[in-house]
Order: C-alpha cells, then sequence, then structure tokens
C-alpha cells in the first residue's frame, strides 16, 4: 500500500471516455482513508468492446460462454447422458433423412478436378480430407458414374442402394462441393432433418441453441472428447469488457468488466519512467500476444474469476478484511482464465 500521490486514479468507465486504447496503467483500488492498494502494477488495457454471453454452471465452476463460440453442444439428461443421437455411417444419416450434419471425425472425401488439356479440359475426382468438427449440408445421392449413368437419388430410394457404390453429394461449411461414400464411418449427429423431428436429437451452436430451449437447460459440449462433464446454461447477459494483459514474465491474459466499481486506473508507476514503459521488451511482448490472441480470445469458453463476483458486493470495511485478501490474490493470477483441456 502506498500513500496518496498527485496522481489521480479513475473508474475504469470513466478512463475509457476520456482516452483510447491501448495503454499501459496500474489498476489500483482506494480506501476508505484515501490511500491507493495497487492490484496489478502494471497492466495492458489493449481492446474495449461488448460481448454477449451465457453464465454456466460446470461442475461447481462458474464459467461464460461467448454467443460466438464455435463449439456444438447437445441436450443431456439429469445424469448426463447425451440427448443427441450418434450416427455411425453416412448412410445411416440418409436413411434417417439428415440434411446437415456436424462430424467429428476427419473423413475421406472427392472432389471435383479439371485439367486442362490441348484436346480439351477433363474433369475428374481427387481424394481430399474433410476435417472433424464441421457441419456438412447434404445435397443429394448419386450413383458411382463407373458403373452406369450418373443417376440421382430420391431419398426413399437412397435408403435401397448398395451402400458401397453410392456418395453424398456435400457443402462444406467452405461451400466447397465434396462426395463421400455412404459407407463412410465416424461419429455424425444430426444439425437439420428433412422431416419434424424431436428437437433434443440434435446438436446445436449456441446461439440457436438459446433460441430454441427456454433457460436453464443442462447441456455438453460434443467434440469427441468422451470426459467432457455437462453444464446448466443459466442465463444470457451482455457485458462490456476490456481485453488485457499483465506486463509481467510471463505474460497473462485478462478479461476486465468495466462496470467494476473497484478497480480503478492511473498512470503507471512514478519510478517507472515513460522512456522504460515504452521501450520496455515485456510491453512489446504482452502487445504482440494480445495482438494474436485478441480474435481468439473472443469467442472462447472462459472460467470466471472471483473479482467478477467481489466487485458486485458491497465494499469491504477494511482492506484488510479476509474476503478482500482473498480476492486480490485471485486477481493476480488471474482475472478470467482459459479452461484447461
Amino acid at each position: 500500500m502506498s500513500p496518496k500521490n498527485n496522481s489521480v486514479a479513475v473508474p475504469l468507465r470513466r478512463f475509457l471516455d476520456k482516452t483510447s486504447l491501448p495503454k499501459v496503467v496500474r489498476l489500483v483500488s482506494i480506501d476508505d482513508n484515501g490511500c491507493e492498494q495497487t492490484v496489478i502494477d502494471l497492466i495492458l488495457l489493449y481492446k474495449h468492446y461488448t460481448v454477449t454471453r451465457t453464465e454456466a454452471d460446470l461442475d461447481g465452476r462458474n464459467i461464460v460462454i461467448p454467443t460466438d463460440y464455435k463449439g456444438w453442444f447437445s441436450l443431456v439428461t439429469e445424469r448426463g447422458q447425451i440427448k443427441a443421437v450418434c450416427y455411425p455411417t453416412v448412410q445411416k444419416l440418409v436413411n434417417a433423412q439428415i440434411t446437415t450434419f456436424l462430424t467429428l471425425t476427419d473423413i475421406v472425401a472427392y472432389k471435383q478436378n479439371t485439367t486442362r488439356r490441348l484436346d480439351g479440359t477433363k474433369q475428374h475426382y481427387v481424394k481430399t480430407r474433410v476435417p472433424g468438427g464441421q457441419s456438412l449440408k447434404l445435397v443429394a445421392v448419386y450413383k458411382d458414374v463407373n458403373e452406369s449413368k450418373n443417376k440421382r437419388m430420391s431419398w426413399p430410394n437412397s435408403q435401397r442402394t448398395e451402400v458401397a457404390t453410392h456418395y453424398a453429394e456435400c457443402l462444406t461449411d467452405s461451400n466447397q462441393v465434396v462426395y463421400i461414400k455412404l459407407s463412410t464411418t465416424g461419429e455424425f449427429y444430426a444439425v437439420e432433418t428433412a422431416v419434424p423431428r424431436d428437437e433434443v436429437r440434435r446438436v446445436y451452436q449456441l446461439e440457436k441453441l438459446l433460441r430454441t430451449f427456454p433457460l436453464p437447460v443442462r447441456v455438453c459440449v460434443i467434440d469427441g472428447n468422451k470426459q467432457q462433464g455437462s453444464m446448466v446454461l443459466e442465463a444470457c447477459r451482455t457485458d462490456e469488457v476490456i481485453f488485457a494483459c499483465t506486463v509481467d514474465s510471463p505474460p497473462r491474459l485478462l478479461e476486465l468488466d468495466v462496470s467494476s466499481l473497484r478497480l480503478l486506473v492511473a498512470p503507471p508507476h512514478k519510478r517507472y519512467s515513460i522512456e522504460e514503459i515504452l521501450g520496455s521488451e515485456r510491453v512489446l511482448e504482452a502487445f504482440k500476444l494480445c495482438q494474436n490472441r485478441s480474435d481468439e480470445w473472443a469467442t472462447e469458453m472462459k472460467l470466471t474469476g472471483q473479482v467478477l463476483k467481489y466487485v458486485k458486493k458491497s465494499p469491504p470495511s477494511s482492506v484488510f478484511d479476509p474476503e478482500y485478501r482473498r480476492v486480490r490474490d485471485s486477481i493476480e493470477e488471474q482475472i478470467y482464465c482459459e479452461i484447461s483441456s
């Protein structure tokens, strides 16, 4: 704790109204006697933005999930059993009239390739790989052109075909047309169907999940990790946050709640000259880390840090209260941290 000095500490909200980011500052709190208590000595405030996210409980841990999170969810029972149906082959998807599906496994497919020759162009098919984790739209089923004339088959007829000689024409996330053998095996989940079907048997990305089912709802992430636990999505909220990074070794990425009344900013500590700050290798390291991770960070699922719980409560009567010491220690570890795999 340092005595009050001539540098003025202001709330994060007021600071953002008066300046632009990025900036290197100190995060401090002010006790009842007007003295500053340093929370983080040097931190790079990199980017200010608004994010809509869902609060959830994961085995007793509080987490937040941005609406732009790219993962897929299935509803689960109270015992944690997945309600979405897993289809073992592409043929099963066709039989069930699934029009869009998620593949968790990498699968082999074929794409059309055009070769230019002196006597004209020739079209042929080359093998390609469809990475797991993306959804594919099932457009039609075709018979192998090497056996007979290319024939598009209707949904009912496709159920009576010889599996090994037919291909599903699919459209990938990048709008590339690929052809997949109906005998291809993997882990596939329905995203959309051609006929009305029980909605709890599909998988969803977060935004559509929230439009389909009222909160709270119990779900799990579908990503091939059999140890994935279930979570309860409890509420959806919009927050203003600052993406930041500590200026130490190693640098740590943080996310600060702008509405926090206990966290304030002040100019860097007087023992650091402006030349030292701007020329610091640690500042440059923090800046590069923020540049590289900014977009990815905004869409990641994160554990909620204790600082957000703390600022919602009434300020403690003394900075020496056990609650305040516990929260201050947790801030030093991380305000938001990523869930470890």
